[in-house]
Parts: C-alpha cells; structure tokens; sequence
C-alpha cells in the first residue's frame, strides 16, 4: 500500500517535473518522506517472542505482554485505506481486508490497522499467531465469524 501511494508522489516528481531541484527543502521533504515512509513499511507486522507481542505499525512500535492477551481476533480494515469509517462499510477494502484486534485480561480492545492484510494471508497469520500464544484456531468459517463481528 505504501508503494501504491508514496511511490506515486517520488514517481511523479521525478517524471512530471524532470530532475528536482536538489537544493530545495521541498524537492527533500516531497520525495524524502515518501521514500522513508516506503522504507518504514518493510518491517510492519506483527513479532512473537518470549514474553511480547510486538506490532510495527507506521510510527510507532507496540509492545504488548504475551500473558496479558486474552483474545487474538481478525476485523474488516478500519484504518487510512477507509478514512477510518468503522471497518463496517462495502467497499472492497473494508470487505477484503482483515487487521488484528487484541484484547487484555482487564478488557481493553486495541486494533491495528498497520497489520492490514488480504483474507487467506490474515488467516494464516492468525493462526498462527494464535498457536503461539495457545489460543484455539479459527474454526473453518471464520470468514463469516470476522463479518458479523463488526455489525
């Protein structure tokens, strides 16, 4: 997603306006930050260890204590994509898009849309994320178990 987007502005600077001018701030910042950005995306996800679960999402790293995860669920996409509109709407992204929702041992519930991926890769990696923790995996029919989940 992140190549979709910023790789447009860094590919529109470079092709629409020749060579930028190097000696500009804006020349930097227009094609610098997209590109860290880009960068940044390489290490999303989601990390087992030990004692953490640690999600990298675009600007910050969330560490959470293993023993204090009560519930790993999957949920439509509710993040920039969708202009986060609730994860509720039809449009093919909140439709075919799946992110983790943690909850704790007190009840806090905690999505993460920077863990946005396809159905069947969410699927697996809740699974397998599950199994790590010692959680039951989805059954067969989770799909609809994700759906009727947000309504």
């Amino acid at each position: 997603m992140a190549i979709v987007v910023f790789g447009g502005c860094i590919a529109a600077t470079v092709v629409g306006s020749g060579v930028p001018d190097w000696r500009t701030l804006g020349a930097w910042i227009f094609v610098g930050l997209p590109a860290a950005v880009i960068v940044r995306s390489w290490w999303f996800g989601v990390y087992v260890d030990a004692s953490t679960v640690k999600v990298v999402s675009w600007y910050w790293t969330y560490r959470i204590d293993r023993d204090s995860l009560k519930r790993v669920t999957l949920q439509n996409y509710n993040g920039f994509a969708t202009m986060w509109t609730g994860g509720g709407g039809t449009d093919f992204v909140t439709w075919a898009v799946l992110m983790f929702e943690f909850e704790d041992q007190r009840g806090k519930v905690r999505e993460f849309p920077a863990t946005a991926m396809w159905w069947r890769s969410a699927k697996t990696a809740a699974d397998e994320l599950r199994d790590l923790l010692g959680h039951a995996p989805y059954s067969e029919g989770a799909r609809s178990e994700v759906r009727r989940a947000r309504r």
